[in-house]
């Protein structure tokens, strides 16, 4: 789209960050440490609920912005290539993430590790679930969505986010949200193991942290170079061929 809004994707990048940091922190960071994290200029970046919140107001808007901004290209719309192109979008990457999670349950995963699973499972879970012990999910939504506003309405704002890395960031970021669960899942209980002998272990949760979401991103561009751009290509082109 040739007047695409580039700095919204990095936007989506850093909501696809706050997610992952909400699952590693709460998975495996002690009580004090949440506390030292809560208190810190950084605690946004761990609001996993008001971050996937986020994912849905934008896409709520990037749809009525490419959809509804001029007469004419909404009676060029076309529910049939709008459906088209949002599963060729969104579903060969969640298959090969299901595949891959199968994989490595089938051949990688010790009994032990189910124990784990379950832990983040419960952990997520109270995401879906608001209780008077987690914010209102209207307030949330009410928050993010001013934060969606400021973006729109903030030049210094649209300047840093047009920034290439975080475009960059911003490209993967479904793919990122997707695989950060195997990465919390099996990456990151390995890590722990492999330094279970150092002894500073002041700084092993911050290792981890990075390694963890090194690895994430790694698998992220994999998986958009092999799952999500020649599923948009072929989308494309299936599009041209049958005009629709």
């Amino acid at each position: 789209m040739r007047d695409r809004l580039s700095y919204l994707d990095s936007t989506r990048g850093i909501a696809a960050l706050t997610v992952f940091l909400s699952h590693f922190l709460g998975a495996f960071v002690s009580d004090a440490g949440m506390q030292f994290w809560n208190n810190s200029v950084l605690h946004s970046l761990s609001h996993g609920e008001g971050a996937v919140s986020y994912f849905f107001i934008l896409s709520g808007f990037v749809l009525s912005y490419t959809y509804f901004r001029n007469e004419t290209n909404f009676e060029k719309s076309s529910y049939v290539s709008f459906v088209f192109k949002r599963i060729f979008k969104i579903y060969p990457v969640f298959i090969m993430v299901l595949l891959l999670r199968w994989i490595i349950k089938r051949y990688f995963y010790h009994a032990e590790a189910l124990l784990f699973i379950i832990a983040l499972m419960l952990y997520t879970a109270k995401f879906l679930m608001p209780t008077p012990v987690f914010i209102s999910i209207y307030v949330t939504k009410l928050n993010v969505g001013t934060i969606l506003a400021l973006v729109l309405c903030s030049k210094s704002l649209q300047y840093i986010l047009s920034l290439k890395a975080f475009i960059s960031f911003g490209h993967i970021s479904y793919c990122f949200y997707l695989c950060h669960f195997i990465a919390i899942l099996w990456i990151s209980p390995k890590l722990f193991i492999l330094f279970n002998d150092i002894s500073n272990k002041s700084h092993i949760v911050g290792i981890i942290l990075i390694l963890t979401a090194g690895s994430s991103v790694l698998l992220s561009y994999v998986l958009r170079s092999l799952g999500e751009e020649p599923a948009l290509v072929a989308s494309r082109a299936v599009l041209q061929r049958f005009k629709l």
